[in-house]
């Protein structure tokens, strides 16, 4: 009985040392299911770049995805999770292989990055709605009118309840101006007012209450994807980014 148990007893530790050795490890590299490294749309960019710029593309694509999926289960200022690392990495990747455009717009992988920045008009620069640059190097916002509705732009920060104001716009010139004040107890509220919007080649102009002012929508300096709309008479601008983990 005691030769019987020892063999038992052998087996199930060679049956645990081959499970162990089977098992994949941390290091073990993703399979293309579970990066999107197979779907049609990346296999479609790695075709076309040159191995060197898909490998580089698809990495920097890879962080902004992990990223987004680790912001959508709470982590909003750690590292790679704020909306500026995100887009960051989405700029390096579109800008080193721009048919990863295409993978941001349609991938089911790409869909934690489209809802992290869902609203935010630098995204419409990522998955190819808007130009901000022509293949000269030339600025250029051609696709401005179409992709601005649905999204919201904010203005300045200056203190630990972050943007002070925002600028939503609608279809058919309609928007939304919020303003946020803070109560003599610290309380924080926000007030709407209607406003309307038209566009004139990069001219912005914002009504409210019968008072319009004239923005210029260009890149903020310094940025290859932040968009800032600055009034032409002087006064705060607004920029496509919001303010986030800064406090």
């Amino acid at each position: 009985m005691r030769t019987v148990a020892s063999l038992l007893g052998l087996v199930g530790v060679l049956a645990g040392f081959t499970m162990a050795c089977a098992a994949p490890t941390e290091s073990s590299p993703a399979s293309g299911d579970e990066t999107g490294a197979d779907e049609a749309e990346v296999v479609a960019a790695k075709q076309s770049c040159t191995p060197a710029a898909y490998n580089k593309a698809f990495q920097s694509y890879k962080l902004a995805v992990d990223g987004a999926k680790a912001r959508s289960r709470g982590a909003v200022c750690d590292d790679g999770t704020a909306l500026y690392d995100i887009a960051a990495n989405l700029q390096s990747s579109v800008s080193t292989c721009g048919q990863f455009k295409t993978v941001v717009a349609t991938s089911k992988y790409a869909q934690p990055v489209r809802e992290a920045l869902k609203g935010n008009l630098s995204l419409a620069a990522f998955d190819g709605r808007l130009t901000i640059k022509d293949a000269s190097g030339r600025a250029t916002l051609a696709g401005l009118a179409s992709a601005l509705p649905g999204t919201t732009v904010f203005g300045p920060a200056p203190g630990v309840y972050g943007n002070m104001s925002k600028l939503a716009f609608s279809a058919n010139g309609a928007a939304k101006l919020s303003t946020l004040t803070i109560s003599d107890d610290g309380m924080p509220k926000w007030t709407d007012t209607a406003a309307k919007w038209t566009l004139s080649g990069t001219d912005l102009t914002v009504t409210i209450g019968g008072r319009a002012t004239v923005y210029k929508i260009g890149l903020d300096e310094g940025s290859a994807y932040e968009l800032t709309l600055q009034p032409k008479a002087g006064g705060d601008a607004f920029r496509s980014m919001p303010s986030e983990c800064e406090a």
